[in-house]
């Protein structure tokens, strides 16, 4: 694994806009995600995701080298903000973001202009303080125009006023020049009315920009229902698409079947995205005997299974060896089989299809981080 410190994004977007962004990376081959064969079996890599927070990033990434077999696609979405990049993840770590070497998706080989992505993220970073600065310049100019036809508008009025009055004295004073009375106070009824005209202008212009900004407003929701969820609104499909969501680390222990129970330690279960994990912490089953299959029924609630039957091999192991498997099409049930009495620690992670859950399963084991 090779430590990846995202710091540098810091500078890159929060630096300049101080906004809240998403970073995710996928092993990538050609024009879809990459697989890897381990033995038998086929490994998805996971997909990861890490948040910033007003530009500031949660934790490093610790990833997979490439080692010249596939490259990690990362996107970066910031409010309407997206960055695509195709890099090589180096074997010697930590390593800065900016370091990692642009290549080709299709040959893994480094492209051919051979910039970094400290030199892209730099160049996109100044097209976005552009693009702000122009739309400040252009809001800033809207709405001095908007107050000087507030301005205009007053006076106009403020004008007709002052010729209504004239008009009602030269009647009183002179009936004769009635009719010439009369055609002041038209002219001043027309100025009035444009007067109107001028300032319902206005004020629909700023409706119009007090509904787009609130609409704006209005696309991105969070909600704390269950776990954590952050969803957008898709135009496209006029429906909501999550783009975040962490159930929180789940103590999922006391749902073991009566028939196995677990004797001591604990069963984690956590969902983040799409990513589901099961954390073995100093487990013991009762009885627990080596090369044997202990069945779990109804342990997988919906919204954490596995999308087809599946068997994955620990991927951290400290003082006991076994294998988990996880049964998906539907099923709740889970067959650990250890490889010696020991406790066991290990952890599963895999990719659900399920929809968000409805409700959390188990008790909390800590809080859901922030940033």
């Amino acid at each position: 694994m090779t430590l990846i410190n995202v710091q540098a994004l810091q500078v890159r977007l929060g630096g300049i806009v101080a906004a809240d962004a998403t970073v995710q990376l996928q092993c990538w081959a050609g024009d879809e995600p990459a697989v890897r064969v381990s033995g038998s079996g086929v490994v998805f890599p996971a997909l990861e995701t890490v948040k910033l927070r007003a530009g500031v990033p949660a934790a490093p990434i610790d990833y997979p080298p490439t080692l010249g077999t596939c490259c990690v696609k990362i996107t970066v979405r910031c409010a309407s903000f997206l960055l695509e990049r195709y890099v090589a993840i180096p074997e010697a770590g930590p390593v800065d973001f900016d370091d990692l070497v642009d290549v080709d998706p299709g040959t893994f080989a480094p492209s051919l202009d051979a910039v970094t992505a400290w030199q892209a993220w730099r160049d996109a970073a100044e097209v976005l303080a552009v693009s702000a600065s122009a739309a400040a310049a252009s809001a800033s100019t809207s709405a001095a125009d908007a107050h000087a036809d507030r301005v205009a508008a007053a006076a106009s009025a403020a004008s007709a006023d002052v010729s209504r009055v004239a008009a009602g004295t030269s009647a009183f004073n002179a009936g004769g020049s009635a009719a010439a009375a009369q055609g002041s106070e038209n002219a001043a009824a027309a100025s009035a009315s444009s007067a109107g005209t001028a300032l319902a202008s206005t004020l629909l212009a700023k409706t119009d920009t007090e509904k787009a900004r609130d609409e704006a407003l209005s696309a991105l929701t969070i909600s704390q229902t269950v776990g954590r969820v952050v969803t957008v609104w898709d135009k496209i499909n006029q429906r909501p698409q999550m783009i975040y969501g962490d159930t929180g680390r789940r103590n999922i222990t006391a749902t073991g079947s009566t028939s196995t129970p677990f004797a001591s330690g604990a069963l984690i279960l956590r969902r983040v995205g799409w990513t589901v994990s099961l954390e073995m912490v100093n487990l013991v089953i009762s009885g627990q005997a080596a090369s044997t299959n202990y069945v779990f029924d109804g342990i997988l609630p919906v919204g954490f299974r596995s999308p087809a039957a599946s068997r994955l091999t620990a991927a951290q192991v400290v003082a006991s060896s076994g294998v988990l498997t996880v049964y998906g099409n539907g099923s709740d049930r889970i067959v650990i089989t250890p490889g010696t009495t020991a406790p066991l620690y290990q952890t599963i992670v895999w990719q659900t299809v399920d929809a968000w859950p409805s409700s959390l399963p188990g008790i909390t084991d800590g809080a859901i981080p922030t940033v």
